[in-house]
C-alpha cells in the first residue's frame, strides 16, 4: 500500500513551503498528490503519495 504524507513532512523533504504545497495541490500543478473539500466543508483535505512524491522529487514523473 502506499505510504500516504503530511504536508508538512513533503514540505521538508522536497524544499517547498507547506503553502506552496497546498496551492499546486489544489491547482492540480503537483503530480505527487491531491486536494479535496467535501461539499459541506470548509477546510481542504491532502494526500501525498510518498512514492509518487520521491518520484517527482529524482525527475521521474
Amino acid at each position: 500500500m502506499n505510504e500516504v504524507m503530511t504536508v508538512k513532512e513533503a514540505s521538508e523533504l522536497s524544499g517547498l513551503t507547506e503553502q506552496a504545497i497546498r496551492c499546486g495541490l489544489k491547482a492540480g500543478k503537483l503530480p505527487f498528490g491531491f486536494a479535496f473539500k467535501s461539499e459541506n466543508s470548509h477546510t481542504w483535505s491532502y494526500r501525498i503519495i510518498k512514492k509518487r512524491l520521491d518520484l517527482w522529487l529524482s525527475g521521474q514523473l
